[in-house]
C-alpha cells in the first residue's frame, strides 16, 4: 500500500491470491497475544518527558509498590543503571562494581516506595523479563521531585519462560512489585470520562455553531471529515442564505461542508451532547485477536472534534526506503473523528493521516486504545488521484481488499473477510470508500458493529 502505483496493488492482489493455498482458518484464527502484550495489559507503562530541566511523568501508568530491599536507584541524569536481579526466589542487589558505576548519588529504593514502569521487555530466548521503573513522586508524597530510576530483571529457569503461564509470571513479579490498586484507581483513568470542565475561550458559543466557527476550522486546515463530524455532533445556528453560502464559498469552505451545514442548519440552538465512547480494555482487544505494536512510538498531536489529541506515530513507509516512517511528520496535518479521553484518542475512530512526509492522504478506521492503534485496521486512500480502495493495515504490512473497478479480493484475501465479520458484509462497498473521502462515513453505525463484535454479541 505504501507504493503509489496501481500496478503494485494488482501485483499484491495476485500474490495474495496465490497465498490462498494456505488454509483460510489461519486468517480466521489469529495468533494469541504474546507474553509481552499480556504483561503490558497488566502493567501499563508510564510515559515520561522533560519540563523545566526535570524529568516528569507525562502520562501515568500502573502504580507498583516495592516489596523487597535491594533496588538501587539513580537520578534522572545518570546514564548508568545498576540492575537488580530476581532469581530463585531472591532479589539480588547489584554488585560492588555495578554500584560504583551507578555513582555516588545512587541510593537504595526502600520497600514500600511507589513506582511506575517506564519500560517492559520480554526475552524468551534468555528467559528474562525486564522492568525499568521510576519513582512516583506524587504517590510517595515527595515535595521535591527526585524521580530516581532503576532496573529489575526477573530471571526464570533456562528454557522455562516460553511455557510459563502468564499468571505464574505475574506471581513472580508480585514478589518484587505489588499492584497499588488504591493509588491507581485514584488517578484519572485514561479511559474514564473526566468531570465536565468550564468551557475554554474558543468553545462553541451557547447559541450554536456559526458560519464564523466553520471558517475558523477551514483556516486551520481541519479535514472536511472533522468539520462535518463537528457539525453533526453540535447545535447549529448557521446562516445558509444565498449571501451566507456565497461568503462561505469565498472563504474556501468545500461543497461537502456546505451541504452538511445546510442539512444541519435547521437544528434548534440547544446543547448537543456527544455520546462518550464505549471503553474497551487492551486485554479484551488482545483476547479477541487484535494486536498492538511491539515497540513504543512517539506520540503525535492531531486535531479533531474534541480538540488536539494524542495518537502514536503509527503510519509506516510510503516508499521502500522511507526514513520518515513511524514519525510524527506523517501526521502533522492529520485529523480525527472520534473521542479524546484523558488527552489521547480512545474508541473506534477515523484518523485522516496527512503530513509533510505523507505521500498520499489516507483514512484509517480502527479502535484506538489510549492513542495506540489496534491492528488490523481498515484503510482507504483519500486522494482523488488514486483509485477508490479499501484494504487492511497490519502490524508489519498492508494490502488491498478491493480496488473498485479493477479487482475484488475482499472475501478471500487474508484478513479481508474478518472485516466483514466485524462490520458486516456491506463494509466493502464503493459508497463507503467515497464516504471516507467526503467525510460522511457512518462511524456511529460501524463503531457499534465493532463494539458488538469484540463483546461477542
Amino acid at each position: 500500500m505504501r507504493q503509489k502505483s496501481e500496478i503494485v496493488f494488482l501485483l499484491v492482489g495476485s500474490i495474495i491470491l496465490a497465498i490462498l493455498a494456505v488454509p483460510t482458518a489461519m486468517a480466521q484464527n489469529p495468533a494469541p497475544p504474546s507474553l509481552k502484550e499480556q504483561l503490558e495489559a497488566q502493567y501499563k507503562v508510564a510515559k515520561t518527558g522533560f519540563k523545566g530541566g526535570q524529568v516528569t511523568v507525562t502520562e501515568p501508568g500502573t502504580v507498583l509498590v516495592i516489596q523487597k530491599a535491594g533496588i538501587l536507584g539513580v537520578p534522572p541524569g545518570n546514564l548508568a543503571i545498576a540492575p537488580a536481579a530476581y532469581k530463585d526466589g531472591s532479589l539480588h542487589a547489584p554488585g560492588g562494581f555495578a554500584s560504583a558505576v551507578a555513582g555516588k548519588n545512587a541510593r537504595q529504593l526502600p520497600a514500600g516506595e511507589k513506582v511506575y514502569v517506564t519500560k517492559l521487555e520480554v526475552n524468551l530466548k534468555r528467559d528474562k523479563v525486564w522492568f525499568r521503573i521510576i519513582e512516583c513522586d506524587a504517590c510517595n508524597g515527595t515535595a521535591q521531585p527526585s524521580s530516581y530510576k532503576s532496573d529489575v530483571i526477573f530471571e526464570f529457569p533456562k528454557g522455562s519462560l516460553a511455557t510459563t503461564s502468564v499468571p505464574d509470571v505475574e506471581d513472580t513479579i508480585a514478589k518484587v512489585f505489588a499492584l497499588d490498586t488504591a493509588t491507581t484507581e485514584a488517578q484519572p483513568a485514561q479511559g474514564e470520562p473526566q468531570p465536565e470542565q468550564p468551557a475554554p475561550a474558543q468553545a462553541v458559543p451557547a447559541q450554536g455553531l456559526t458560519n464564523d466557527d466553520i471558517i475558523k476550522m477551514v483556516q486551520v486546515k481541519l479535514a472536511d471529515s472533522v468539520i462535518i463530524a463537528k457539525i453533526k455532533s453540535s447545535a447549529c445556528a448557521f446562516d445558509t442564505s444565498v449571501d451566507g453560502l456565497t461568503k462561505l464559498k469565498q472563504a474556501g469552505v468545500s461543497d461537502a461542508v456546505l451541504q452538511a451545514m445546510v442539512e444541519g442548519g435547521g437544528q434548534a440552538p440547544a446543547a448537543a451532547a456527544t455520546a462518550q465512547p464505549v471503553i474497551l480494555s487492551k486485554n479484551i482487544l488482545l483476547s479477541r485477536g487484535f494486536g498492538f505494536d511491539d515497540q513504543p512510538r512517539a506520540m503525535c498531536s492531531i486535531n479533531g472534534p474534541d480538540g488536539p489529541c494524542q495518537v502514536e506515530a503509527f503510519v509506516g513507509a510510503d516508499l521502500r526506503q522511507d526514513p520518515a516512517a513511524y514519525t510524527c511528520s506523517k501526521l502533522d496535518r492529520a485529523s480525527y473523528v472520534g473521542h479524546c479521553v484523558g488527552g489521547a484518542l480512545e474508541g473506534v475512530s477515523v484518523v485522516i493521516a496527512d503530513g509533510t512526509t505523507k505521500g498520499t492522504r489516507e483514512a484509517f478506521v480502527s479502535y484506538f486504545c489510549n492513542g495506540l492503534i489496534a491492528y488490523p485496521a481498515l484503510t482507504s486512500w483519500l486522494d482523488e488521484s488514486q483509485p477508490k480502495f479499501l484494504g487492511v493495515f497490519e502490524k508489519s504490512m498492508s494490502y488491498g481488499c478491493v480496488v473498485f473497478g479493477k479487482w475484488d479480493s475482499s472475501s478471500t484475501s487474508l484478513s479481508c473477510p474478518r472485516f466483514m465479520d466485524i462490520y458486516g458484509n456491506d463494509i466493502f462497498t464503493e459508497s463507503n470508500a467515497r464516504a471516507l473521502r467526503e467525510g460522511t462515513f457512518d462511524l456511529s453505525h460501524y463503531g457499534a458493529k465493532f463494539i458488538e463484535y469484540v463483546q461477542g454479541k
